[in-house]
């Protein structure tokens, strides 16, 4: 059987013609300018993902981060172990204060004022305390000072100053037990309360 040559020729064609195309687009699919191209494309994305949580992170960083601030309150509270009382105040932060963590404040209180230690630390607030071996300048103390009952005002450092002298009063007219009570000294927490034991002593 003879074969056409012209069929011959046409069929070699359309084989090489699909042999081409099928060639073309492997190579097209496996290009290193396409997988280049795929490779940058999931870097944008993924550079964009990080970009975006770096930013909440450092957004959620900055609001929960214990540091003091222009709005977070100092309360310093200043416990007095002879009476077991406890005298506070409130202020906003010293200038030196500020942007400092609790470990950063220990070390701030431990190189200016080393009395002072940290109770509580946060944003918000800071409660710092110390100690005094000594009565609060709330109280008051009933005495005797050359023969006469007086009255003590404690300060601040726990001292006793002068406050009130009973002119009319002397403590040689008192009992002998009443006389070393007012030697010893006696405490109380206003001068009001002051006045009623006066009264006791002198009636």
């Amino acid at each position: 059987m003879k074969r056409n040559p012209l069929l011959v020729v046409v069929m070699t064609s359309v084989i090489v013609l699909v042999l081409g195309a099928m060639g073309g687009y492997y190579l097209s699919e496996n290009s290193p300018n396409k997988k280049l191209k795929y490779r940058d494309d999931n870097t944008s994305l993924d550079r964009s993902d990080n970009k975006d949580r770096d930013s909440e992170n450092l957004e959620l960083s900055l609001t929960d981060k214990k540091i003091i601030g222009l709005g977070t309150m100092i309360e310093y509270k200043t416990i007095y172990l002879e009476c077991g009382h406890e005298i506070k105040r409130t202020s906003k932060p010293e200038k030196d204060m500020l942007s400092l963590t609790q470990e950063q404040l220990e070390g701030y209180l431990a190189n200016n004022s080393p009395e002072w230690f940290i109770e509580e630390f946060s944003k918000d607030k800071v409660i710092i305390y110390t100690e005094k071996n000594h009565l609060c300048p709330n109280h008051f103390i009933i005495g005797e000072k050359n023969g006469k009952i007086v009255i003590f005002k404690v300060n601040e450092k726990g001292e006793k100053v002068l406050h009130k002298i009973l002119k009319d009063t002397s403590t040689s007219t008192l009992k002998k037990v009443d006389q070393e009570k007012l030697k010893e000294g006696i405490v109380v927490n206003s001068e009001e309360e002051a006045g009623q034991i006066l009264e006791n002593f002198i009636s």
